[in-house]
């Protein structure tokens, strides 16, 4: 797969995504009894809005990847799965994102 090059501002967004994933991560077994997923953050939609700004679901679709996808397109690890799952809750009705 080649590796996509994203702008600064979306690769900015695609860090502070990893790290809110990162900072609420506790394990798989954790996530999936937890009530409150790891993008349970208001932040998280303002990333969306702040992506799809810059130039709709492409954006928002190379935030993603760069947040969570490895340069095969699978998720990095454990958490990022975890975090690809929610994404699409996290970011309903941003533009044309659907969960």
């Amino acid at each position: 797969m080649t590796k996509t090059i994203i702008s600064l501002p979306l690769a900015a967004i695609a860090a502070e995504l990893r790290s809110i994933a990162q900072e609420n991560w506790q394990g798989t077994e954790n996530w999936m009894s937890s009530e409150r997923g790891i993008l349970d953050d208001p932040r998280v939609r303002k990333l969306g809005v702040e992506a799809h700004d810059i130039d709709g679901m492409k954006a928002m679709h190379l935030v993603v990847g760069a947040a969570f996808l490895d340069d095969g397109g699978f998720a990095r690890n454990s958490c990022a799965s975890a975090a690809l799952s929610e994404i699409n809750h996290a970011w309903a009705g941003i533009g044309d994102w659907q969960s």
